[in-house]
Parts: structure tokens; sequence; C-alpha cells
């Protein structure tokens, strides 16, 4: 039984690491090549940098403070996109593993384009890089690029 293979949406998470950049790249020359559309997404995760923000509540200043930010990087990798190619981005909350996976399967997402690491080394060493989980659980094929 063969599988019906085409390439028309493009998932690249973008956290501000050269990483991404590559990844938006290797996306572009994809989309390029398949006719295909990508999505920049942004992970924002507050109570990762702010200790018990989950626990004392949204600090509306630093979650919008860090969205406004992940706007910007996204913005700053739509630009490397060449024209002609479909750009849409995205800036979420939550967890980046959970965040990538649970926005590739709801918008049916044929492909993950993701950098080995990013900007997480630390927790990469101690509980696994973002890029790893997500090639074991994602629904969809992914690329990671270094």
């Amino acid at each position: 039984m063969t599988k019906d293979v085409s390439i028309k949406k493009i998932l690249v998470p973008i956290d501000g690491s050269k990483y991404g950049e590559i990844a938006v790249a290797y996306a572009s020359m994809l989309a390029k090549s398949c006719g295909a559309y990508i999505e920049l997404l942004s992970v924002v995760n507050v109570g990762e940098y702010v200790p018990g923000f989950e626990q004392a509540g949204a600090d509306l200043f630093i979650l919008k403070e860090m969205a406004h930010t992940a706007q910007d990087i996204l913005g700053e990798h739509k630009k490397m996109i060449p024209e002609g190619i479909h750009v849409n981005t995205r800036v979420v909350q939550g967890n980046a593993r959970d965040c990538i996976l649970k926005v590739a399967k709801e918008e049916n997402m044929d492909l993950i384009v993701i950098g080995r690491r990013g900007l997480g080394q630390l927790e990469g060493m101690i509980l696994g890089s973002v890029s790893s989980y997500v090639v074991a659980n994602a629904e969809c094929p992914v690329l990671t690029v270094k």
C-alpha cells in the first residue's frame, strides 16, 4: 500500500536561534519546489522564564512583551522567505513541545521543519530537546536541520 505523499503545508517553529533561520531556508526551498505554504510559529511560555508564574496568575505586561518580541522575531524570519511563497505567522502560549504538536495536528501540517537545537540548550541537556520530542511524537514527517 503506497501512501500519497505531498507537501502543501509546512510548519516552522521559530525561537530566535540560528537554527530557526536555517529551518526557514530549508522550508522555503521545499515550499517553492512543492508549491506549499509556510506557517511560522513562535511559542511564548512565560512560566518557563518567570518562576511561579502559573501559580501567581498571568502578568499581562510580561506576556504582552514576550508576545511582541516573538512577533518581531517572526517578522524578521518572514522577510527571509522569497516572494511568491504564502506565509502565515502565529504566536501561541504554552509549552513549546506540546504547542508545536498541537498546531501541526490541528492544521493538518504535511511537514515540520525544525532546528535541531534552539535557545533552550540547558533544558535540552536535562529534559531532551524540543526537536527530539517533536520527532518522536509528531503525526507528520519532521525534518530537523543544523
